[in-house]
């Protein structure tokens, strides 16, 4: 009787855990075989007892089989609601592994085209778009990588864990190296971004200082042509330097100063050279 009490008092509360509602179900069924002894050895025990306890005991065993019978019922409902909500759940997060494997695939695919090789140097125009695509990137990857953090929580979660079929957790451990693959590559190609933005100025200081010395070197004066390509060229390298801002973000301070130092050097320089032969 103690027994049955005790399975009544713990089925009081709804049961969430499949683990636990199984347990309880077999303590259920071996309830049952111990009615089922008493039910065989009851002949015997009814014969050395009186007509009052031969009916109170028969009460008793009816009250436990009824009992074990509404609480068998019970269990076995909570079970198969349980299970429902666990398909339910595992379908939601296959669902969302889905969908972040599709947004990693196309981000993959945006990445992959930054900052591809060539040999003559994308333009600060284009070199600012890659650079704001790739910080683009890193922000939908953190939004992603937070998304697979929480698809992880839930398939290490003790309501989830005996539920989700093994193959989903496998796939969200799978997306999760591969969002860190991809976030190691996209800062490559940050890198790559920033390393073609230094060689740019470099070299269009470098074109700079080519052209003044060499119309300054020359015996004679300049043609028209060369005089305009030095203007052009002193044009170019100053839209460059006016995007001081973008300079900043993808080169850093130090990186920045230097560069302009040399720029303007060379802006200055040009500039005389102009002046000599107006």
């Amino acid at each position: 009787m103690s027994a049955c009490q005790a399975q009544k008092e713990r089925s009081a509360g709804p049961i969430t855990d499949v683990p636990a509602l199984e347990a309880l179900l077999r303590e259920v069924t071996d309830t049952e075989k111990d009615l089922l002894q008493i039910v065989t050895l009851k002949d015997s025990i009814t014969a050395s007892s009186t007509v009052e306890a031969q009916a109170s005991l028969c009460q008793q065993v009816s009250k436990l089989q009824n009992h074990k019978r509404a609480l068998d019922s019970s269990i076995r409902e909570n079970l198969a609601l349980l299970s429902e909500d666990s398909n339910q759940r595992a379908q939601q997060v296959e669902e969302e592994v889905s969908c972040v494997q599709t947004a990693l695939k196309d981000l993959a695919e945006n990445v992959g085209k930054l900052c591809e090789d060539t040999e003559v140097l994308p333009d600060i125009s284009q070199l600012k778009q890659q650079w704001h695509t790739i910080q683009d990137c890193e922000t939908r990857l953190t939004e992603l990588a937070a998304r697979v953090h929480d698809l992880q929580k839930t398939g290490e979660s003790s309501a989830t864990r005996e539920t989700l079929p093994a193959g989903v957790i496998w796939t969200v451990d799978a997306v999760a190296k591969d969002v860190d693959s991809l976030r190691s590559i996209s800062l490559r190609k940050k890198q790559d971004c920033a390393a073609n933005t230094a060689n740019m100025v470099r070299q269009i200081v470098s074109q700079l200082q080519t052209w003044s010395q060499t119309v300054q070197t020359e015996t004679s004066s300049p043609s028209q042509a060369a005089l305009n390509e030095g203007v052009w060229r002193q044009q170019t390298l100053r839209e460059v330097l006016s995007e001081g801002d973008f300079l900043l973000n993808c080169l850093g301070t130090k990186e920045t100063k230097k560069l302009e130092e040399t720029a303007s050097d060379a802006l200055n320089g040009s500039s005389s050279a102009l002046e000599s032969f107006i």
